[in-house]
C-alpha cells in the first residue's frame, strides 16, 4: 500500500508548480510543455501518441522508468523496451507534437550540461 500523502503536501507541491508556470520564462514554458506532454491525445492515433508519452516520462522522471514499467498508473516502457526520447509520427496530432517537441527539447536542455537555457 502507498504511503499516505497530506491534502496540504499536494496543494504545497502545485503551489510550487504554479509559482514557475507564472514566471513566464524559458523555464516556465518548459515546465508546461513537458507537463502537457506527460498525458497522450485520446485520438485514434493513440499509440502513436503513447510511444512519445512514454519517452516523456522515462526523460522527465529517470528514476521510475528504471524501477518500474508503471507506476500511478501510467507506463514507462511500451512493449518491453524503453522507447528514445524522439518525436514519432504525429502528423495525425500536430497539437500534442507541437507540446512533445517542446516537451523533448527541453528535456534535453536540462541534460546538458550549464545552468541557463540554451
Amino acid at each position: 500500500m502507498p504511503k499516505k500523502t497530506s491534502k496540504t503536501e499536494v496543494r504545497r507541491l502545485l503551489r510550487s508548480i504554479e509559482t514557475v508556470l507564472m514566471r513566464r520564462d524559458c523555464g516556465s514554458q518548459a515546465l508546461w510543455h513537458i507537463l502537457t506532454a506527460l498525458r497522450g491525445p485520446d485520438t485514434a492515433a493513440y499509440s502513436k501518441g503513447k510511444e512519445n508519452t512514454i519517452a516523456v516520462r522515462r526523460a522527465a522522471f529517470p528514476r521510475i522508468g528504471t524501477k518500474s514499467t508503471y507506476a500511478n498508473g501510467a507506463a514507462f516502457v511500451l512493449d518491453g523496451w524503453a522507447t528514445p526520447l524522439a518525436r514519432k509520427d504525429l502528423l495525425e496530432i500536430p497539437h500534442f507534437g507541437y507540446h512533445t517537441d517542446a516537451a523533448a527539447n527541453a528535456l534535453r536542455n536540462l541534460a546538458a550540461k550549464g545552468r541557463l537555457w540554451a
